[in-house]
């Protein structure tokens, strides 16, 4: 049905459009976002990547917890053929360092709270 895992959110927004896709609390808000939303936000990311230089190939660590952000980066980085290097804040300086220095990283994504 897919050729790769990247065209599971194209299929996703087509399919389900303005259903919900992710729900998160943010303070006292709940935010929704659409599969349209997600999509859109995927393709806005992965331009600004594209923008800042990310190509096929690249490997890019993003450190990000567990969260809507973690997804939309993740799909970003894989629509340019790149390779994402994951962690959470949970993981120490030290381990995040090592990481960062053996996976030959080119780009470091960090989350912002």
């Amino acid at each position: 049905m897919f050729n790769n895992l990247v065209h599971l959110p194209i299929y996703a927004y087509k399919r389900f459009g303005k259903r919900i896709s992710h729900k998160f609390r943010k303070g006292n808000l709940t935010i929704e976002k659409s599969f349209e939303d997600t999509f859109f936000n995927i393709t806005a990311l992965a331009k600004a990547f594209e923008q800042a230089g990310i190509k096929k190939g690249d490997k890019v660590s993003f450190f990000v917890n567990n969260r809507y952000e973690w997804i939309v980066t993740d799909f970003a980085i894989q629509a340019l053929s790149a390779v994402g290097v994951p962690r959470g804040s949970d993981t120490t300086p030290s381990e995040l360092l090592f990481i960062f220095r053996h996976s030959d990283s080119s780009f470091l994504v960090l989350e912002d709270l």
